[in-house]
């Protein structure tokens, strides 16, 4: 639980920090102009590279946490049967709607970050920055995860995984295995 609120804390700061950029940048035109953006998220291609990787992260640690809090809660319920959650509701209604929060500014900056429409200057060609709005936008978008998606394993009394049965195949993948 610790680890995974600090990590949390550190991406809600990054959060925090650029959740109006786009605002920020945006002309009257509503387009921003992707040299601008590039340097407000970097400046160099390595240091918005560091940008993308820390949105995703920050999307991974507030799953993370989510799922933290859900352990964590479970792990209460399972030493004391008999308490409701009586005196852990108010600490638990307030991180959720902390991760609510967080989750919200990290769909809104992803949002915008997607939707943003980029220009350039005259001498660039259109297809130039429509080409940097789509790398943009494919950088910056949540990854693709099928939430339906069941893996099969068998396990050892210890909590050793042997085998993992992939949802598409029908041949087991071995990851492991004591003879």
């Amino acid at each position: 639980m610790k680890s995974a609120d600090d990590e949390f804390y550190r991406s809600q700061q990054f959060l925090e920090k650029h959740r109006g950029v786009i605002d920020e940048l945006m002309d009257d035109d509503g387009r921003v102009d992707y040299r601008r953006l590039e340097e407000t998220l970097g400046g160099e291609a390595k240091e918005v590279d560091h940008f993308v990787r820390e949105l995703h992260l920050a999307r991974a640690a507030i799953a993370i946490r989510r799922k933290a809090m859900v352990a964590n809660a479970a792990s209460v319920a399972l030493m004391d049967p008999t308490n409701p959650y009586a005196a852990l509701r108010k600490f638990v209604e307030a991180q959720v709607q902390e991760l609510e929060d967080a989750d919200a500014v990290a769909i809104e900056l992803t949002e915008r970050l997607t939707q943003v429409e980029l220009k350039g200057r005259w001498r660039d060609s259109s297809k130039s920055v429509a080409a940097r709005q789509e790398r943009l936008r494919a950088r910056v978008s949540p990854p693709r995860i099928n939430g339906d998606t069941e893996n099969c394993y068998v396990m050892t009394s210890s909590g050793q995984i042997l085998q993992v049965l992939a949802p598409d195949e029908d041949e087991p993948l071995q990851l492991a295995q004591d003879e």
